[in-house]
């Protein structure tokens, strides 16, 4: 529905819903996502995630991100919508590994934001990431978001604490870089 360079944002379909199940089961990619302790997610239960993910528009929405050939490798979206103060929360997972580095979660990330400023009129998108998640970081960064502060030893993973990196960008920092409109 929503296009970027490389991806669509889309609504999740049940043929998602295999995929999902085992993104959601591999310890790599959940250390990127997860604070608490990581828990194996059953079928029924990612199942009973994904019909009920979007039921309340007005808190939060995940779209599943595709490639332009209509492959499903991951998911974004927004929560914590905040409609007086016009901010929210996003998040975004890359699912399969053989799209990591590739440009297709900063694609996925700059689509979702069109959509959040332009059809929402928010004025300030936030987000959390793990100090540990370079990756993540640089990508947060090419779209334009900027550090707002560090929450020191934040996240203990695998016996080390870590940071967690607080970045937000704001409505007209984004439509100053010349981004195209995203509709489909």
């Amino acid at each position: 529905m929503y296009r970027g360079e490389q991806v669509i944002l889309r609504a999740y379909e049940k043929t998602d819903l295999e995929r999902a199940h085992q993104f959601f089961n591999d310890y790599e990619m959940m250390r990127f996502l997860r604070i608490g302790a990581i828990y194996p997610c059953s079928l029924e239960q990612e199942a009973e995630v994904i019909e009920n993910l979007n039921k309340d528009k007005s808190k939060g929405y995940a779209f599943a991100i595709a490639t332009l050939d209509g492959k499903y490798i991951g998911g974004c979206g927004y929560m914590d919508l905040d409609q007086k103060n016009a901010t929210c929360m996003v998040g975004i997972v890359i699912g399969d590994k053989d799209y990591w580095g590739k440009g297709y979660g900063t694609d996925a990330m700059r689509v979702l934001l069109g959509f959040l400023f332009r059809e929402l009129s928010l004025r300030k998108v936030q987000l959390g990431v793990f100090a540990y998640n370079v990756r993540g970081i640089k990508s947060y960064e090419k779209v334009g978001y900027k550090v707002e502060g560090v929450f020191k030893d934040q996240i203990q993973r695998d016996g080390i604490f870590h940071d967690e990196v607080r970045m937000a960008i704001f409505r007209d920092d984004f439509l100053k870089r010349d981004h195209p409109p995203i509709a489909t």
